[in-house]
Formats: structure tokens, C-alpha cells, sequence
């Protein structure tokens, strides 16, 4: 995930999914994982779109196959997808804006199919709101449910019974 030197590295391919720091892009980097799910890939970094790139045969199709019409923060985001196997795929990314400030995360639900499709944002405030915003926060998704790490709270995103 570093640098690649065509003379010593065995790297099969090398993407570039947001600009590096000190590039004619402001604020760029990638500080976060990328997610897989059903032959994509997943990713966002610092000021960027999240962007889903397409695998096939062994390698990434660029440029990326979707990509989110909101930016994420400084740090960017780490996104988690949940699935039905192959199918009703979703792509988690928390927004973590309001990190410093005293505001809320907010939780994002985007079509794993394409990621231009905004399903669904959690509100800023109030009822269903998640908590106070720590950085570098990943969702975590098990038994059907979304769990979100806030400040001194934990909420959980699912259907009522």
C-alpha cells in the first residue's frame, strides 16, 4: 500500500483511488481501509467521494465504476458492507464532519450496486441521531443491525420489531 518501484515490488497493479497529499488536489490521502462485497471495492479518503471500483480477472477497472455525489471529512472514512450473500447489498460509511465540535456522526447507507444511490442518512440531531462524533469510527454490522461508536454513547441502527 506504498510505493511502487517497477525494479523491486511484485505488485500486481497499483490504483490511485484519491490524490495523494502534496498533489495539486488539497488535502488528499487515504487513511482508511477499503471494503469488498461481490466483486467491488470500496473506498473514500480525506475530501473525496466514496468511490467503488469494479474487479475482474485479477484486477481494478478504473476509472471508478461509482462514486458518491457528498465528500467525506479530513480522514475520510472506512466503509463496512452488509449483504444478503450476493444480493440487497449495502455500503456503511459514517460521516464524521462534526468531529471536534461537539456534533453528531451521521450514519450513510449507500446501493452496493452503485454507489451514486443514497439510500439512506441519519438525522443531525434528535431522534435517531447517532452520538457525538469520534474520529477514525468504523460501523459495524451484525444480526441485521447497524452499531455506531459515539462519544460516551453506542447506537444502534435496525428495523423496529
Amino acid at each position: 500500500m506504498g510505493k511502487f518501484n517497477s525494479g523491486s515490488n511484485l505488485d500486481v497493479q497499483e490504483v490511485i483511488p484519491v490524490p495523494p497529499p502534496n498533489t495539486t488536489q488539497l488535502d488528499g490521502g487515504n487513511y482508511g481501509l477499503p471494503a469488498y462485497w461481490n466483486g467491488n471495492i470500496y473506498t473514500t479518503g480525506q475530501n473525496f467521494p466514496l468511490s467503488q471500483f469494479r474487479i475482474s480477472n485479477g484486477s481494478i477497472a478504473t476509472p471508478a465504476f461509482a462514486v458518491s455525489s457528498n465528500v467525506f471529512p479530513s480522514r475520510g472514512a472506512t466503509p463496512a458492507v452488509s449483504a444478503n450473500g450476493a444480493t440487497n447489498g449495502i455500503v456503511w460509511v459514517l460521516d464524521l464532519s462534526t468531529w471536534g465540535s461537539g456534533g453528531n456522526a451521521l450514519l450513510d447507507a449507500y446501493d452496493a450496486t452503485n454507489v451514486a444511490s443514497l439510500l439512506f442518512r441519519s438525522p443531525a440531531s434528535g431522534s435517531g441521531a447517532a452520538g457525538v462524533a469520534v474520529k477514525f469510527t468504523v460501523p459495524t454490522v451484525a444480526n441485521g443491525k447497524v452499531y455506531v461508536g459515539g462519544q460516551a454513547s453506542f447506537t444502534v441502527f435496525g428495523l423496529l420489531p
